[in-house]
């Protein structure tokens, strides 16, 4: 079956994808300040615009999380429209991932080692 959020997106631009990426970097560092209440979590650091990643209305980004290199495909559409909570809104893509916009935070957060919980 087909992400009906993983197709091409119309009318997207750059700027309007640079826009959204500010607000993900919020979204993820908040993510990764909840989960370090309860885990290890790897740092994130600041993305870097990687145009050879951009592809159907989505601009290619690279995050640093920890050692890791994430490349993030942003869609070139209004924040709102991302945000919504419809099966048709753009996904993004975090990893090899297509995530919705609600679930994409904690998508990029991962643990900085295995969590195992101590049954003693």
């Amino acid at each position: 079956m087909i992400n009906p959020g993983s197709r091409p997106v119309e009318g997207a631009t750059a700027a309007q994808a640079e826009a959204n990426m500010r607000a993900f970097i919020e979204a993820v560092r908040a993510a990764a300040e909840i989960a370090r209440e309860v885990r290890p979590v790897a740092s994130v650091g600041e993305p870097m615009r990687e145009e050879s990643l951009d592809a159907d209305g989505r601009y290619g980004w690279v995050l640093p999380i920890g050692e890791r290199l994430v490349p993030i495909l942003m869609p070139g559409v209004d924040l709102a429209v991302l945000r919504a909570l419809d099966a048709a809104s753009p996904c993004l893509r975090v990893g090899s991932e297509w995530v919705w916009w609600p679930s994409a935070a904690g998508a990029a957060v991962p643990a900085t080692r295995p969590y195992i919980l101590d049954a003693s």
